[in-house]
């Protein structure tokens, strides 16, 4: 059975007073946006983010210096900071802020050296936004601030995908010989899914079928083998059968505009010490090379992955779950994608 499936009937709140029962004492739902970066932003992209604020019934704020919004950030545990990397920078160089899991990075280009002074203190962020459209700007937003109120991993799927024309593929791995006949069945959805959809989606996107393949592949590695205590070890070259309860679920899903490829398991082994790995990839640092070490859940390929798709999504669960998303979408051709920074989000329930 899939945990957590999308569910396009599923009604979520849409104001503020459908989410008084997530409401916790001196909750303040306030996500600061940096003077700075508002300045910069496309009129789209600040609607979006209101937006997205909105369906969590959070107030973005906009007009308040770096300093007092440090020390609200340390005061209050509810409020969020949206900042880009100069005002990254200049907040935690002149201001002692401490990036972590309220720190949203948005991106707009792919080599943000300008961080590399602080680089070694971006290990605790969580959340990488690589100058997304609009629509997934909106739902971004409203993942993480949704994820924050309650405390439940649903991740971004729920909110990007519109259930109207939603087409999905769901398949269970019991076995690792079937690795390849998934892999298969994987590109074969997706292919259908562009010429389906063909009238809509952009001209470039040929190769995206492929590339979901690809990465289907390295997903299913890590939930077979990296993310199981004892199988990490094992030759990868013999067929392993999966025992009760290890089964791995992957769905693939599209709205005619975004595609989406998720693979599960139930092992929840991805460690914390594994999160900066992607983070730093999606913020342009290139210096770690070992993308598999590390224990359960770290050998994701990340590298592969990260050039491959828009936005990888890391949604864990201490012993319960992991699962892995990747998305692309159908409005941005390849030449477009590979220039683009990425987004990287990682739900961390503890």
């Amino acid at each position: 059975m899939f945990t957590e499936p999308f569910d396009p009937s599923h009604e979520w709140p849409e104001d503020e007073n459908d989410f008084n029962h997530f409401q916790r004492p001196g909750l303040s739902r306030i996500l600061f946006c940096d003077t700075d970066l508002r300045a910069k932003l496309h009129y789209a992209h600040i609607d979006a983010i209101e937006l997205g604020c909105a369906d969590c019934a959070f107030d973005m704020v906009e007009d308040q210096p770096t300093s007092a919004i440090v020390q609200e950030l340390s005061e209050d545990k509810d409020c969020f900071y949206l900042v880009d990397p100069a005002a990254l920078l200049a907040a935690v160089s002149k201001h002692g802020h401490v990036p972590d899991s309220r720190t949203i990075l948005l991106l707009s280009e792919k080599d943000n050296s300008i961080l590399s002074p602080i680089a070694q203190l971006l290990g605790e962020l969580r959340f990488v936004l690589g100058a997304p459209n609009p629509s997934l700007l909106r739902s971004f937003v409203a993942s993480v601030l949704e994820f924050h109120l309650s405390g439940q991993i649903r991740g971004v799927v729920s909110r990007l995908l519109r259930p109207d024309g939603l087409n999905a593929k769901q398949m269970t791995l019991t076995d690792s010989s079937t690795r390849s006949k998934i892999q298969d069945e994987v590109i074969e959805f997706f292919s259908e899914q562009l010429q389906l959809h063909k009238s809509t989606l952009v001209t470039g996107i040929s190769s995206y079928p492929k590339y979901m393949g690809d990465v289907v592949d390295e997903f299913l590695m890590n939930a077979i083998w990296d993310a199981h205590p004892t199988r990490r070890v094992q030759d990868r070259s013999i067929p392993t059968t999966l025992e009760p309860g290890e089964q791995v679920e992957i769905e693939c899903l599209c709205d005619g505009s975004n595609l989406s490829l998720s693979v599960a398991d139930y092992h929840g082994t991805f460690p914390a010490s594994a999160f900066a790995k992607p983070i730093r990839y999606a913020i342009g640092f290139k210096d770690e090379t070992q993308l598999n070490e590390g224990p359960g859940g770290a050998g994701l390929g990340l590298l592969m992955t990260l050039q491959k798709v828009a936005a990888l999504s890391i949604e864990v669960e201490a012993g319960q779950l992991t699962r892995s998303v990747a998305l692309l979408r159908g409005d941005q051709p390849l030449r477009e994608m590979q220039r683009r920074p990425r987004s990287v989000m990682i739900f961390e329930k503890r």
